[in-house]
């Protein structure tokens, strides 16, 4: 309780305008750091003298300066993001940088947060797009979940099954792949390192919703379709409508699911439970998943970029303890 204490009325406070105040002199940041120090002694009930660094870690409670740091990087993700943003020309190289020394305080936001963006240049992404079409204007997209609420599952009476998959490993390499019996259509790629097993799914859903359509609209195909997915959390981002890191992939699958004419239903069922559709397209994405090539190159999203950050930011930390 002490902690969201602190949390909510004494950190708010002293880290209103991170930004700009990240430009002060050592003494003043000495003084916002005894007043954490503080917090933190009255928080763990220590006495004084207690190292602060230890309390930081005891209580999750990074340094102010690296929070700072944090907080500027975000920044400037979000700016960089937008070429038109007002603020973009901060972030761009400027001749003074050679020419003119700076300290660690002094120094343009741009060179603070260059090692971050430095380490990660390879990667792209992308700020929230507004959607297409008002969601009111949108076709109804029918996710079926009923097996989370204890539902028999009969056999489905659609005359078109596809199934999809995504596979990530612990180094962070990402494949998604969808089946469909019917046509014996095998598909898989190799997505781009490091985007989180959620975003996986929803490519090899939206995948499948791709192939639906060039399909309907190259054979005038009219038969119902049912696409399963082993994936409860991008079931119910489909249906809610809501996505935290991927709502701009989401728009991207109701822009397809408008397009199509046929019946389309997705289906949640869990994995593993011996279903010959879904072994298959488990192996093809545990297939692709291994190749040295990445196939489609995802853009990130803002919200994944911010993971980035987070694992650079306590790692700076680490460094410093």
């Amino acid at each position: 309780m002490l902690l969201l204490v602190y949390r909510s009325l004494i950190r708010s406070v002293i880290e209103y305008g991170p930004i700009a105040y990240d430009s002060m002199g050592d003494d003043n940041k000495r003084k916002s750091d005894s007043i954490q120090s503080q917090a933190l002694r009255i928080v763990c009930g220590v006495p004084r003298g207690t190292a602060t660094a230890a309390l930081q870690v005891d209580v999750g409670e990074p340094p102010l300066q690296i929070r700072r740091l944090h907080q500027q990087i975000q920044y400037a993700t979000k700016v960089k993001c937008d070429d038109q943003h007002p603020a973009s020309a901060v972030f761009k190289f400027h001749w003074t940088d050679r020419s003119k020394r700076y300290t660690s305080n002094t120094a343009p936001i741009r060179n603070k947060v260059a090692e971050f963006f430095s380490r990660n240049s390879m990667i792209k992404w992308e700020g929230p797009i507004l959607p297409s079409r008002p969601p009111w204007h949108r076709k109804e997209v029918k996710v079926d979940v009923s097996v989370t609420k204890g539902g028999r599952k009969n056999e489905n009476p659609t005359d078109l099954h596809i199934y999809t998959d995504a596979s990530k490993t612990t180094e962070g390499l990402t494949a998604a792949a969808f089946f469909v019996p019917g046509f014996n259509v095998k598909y898989a790629v190799r997505l781009s390192n490091d985007i989180s097993i959620f975003s996986a799914e929803l490519i090899a859903i939206k995948m499948s919703l791709d192939w639906v359509l060039e399909f309907s609209q190259q054979f005038n195909l009219v038969k119902n379709i049912a696409i399963f997915i082993d994936s409860l959390s991008s079931s119910t981002a489909i249906n809610t409508g809501k996505s935290l890191c991927r709502s701009n992939t989401l728009n991207e699958i109701y822009d397809v699911v408008d397009s199509i004419n046929v019946d389309l239903k997705l289906i949640w069922i869990p994995s593993h439970l011996g279903i010959v559709g879904y072994e298959i397209v488990d192996q093809l994405a545990q297939s692709a998943v291994t190749s040295d090539k990445i196939d489609v190159d995802i853009i990130f999203e803002i919200n994944e970029i911010y993971t980035k950050i987070k694992e650079f930011i306590i790692a700076k930390w680490q460094t410093s303890w």
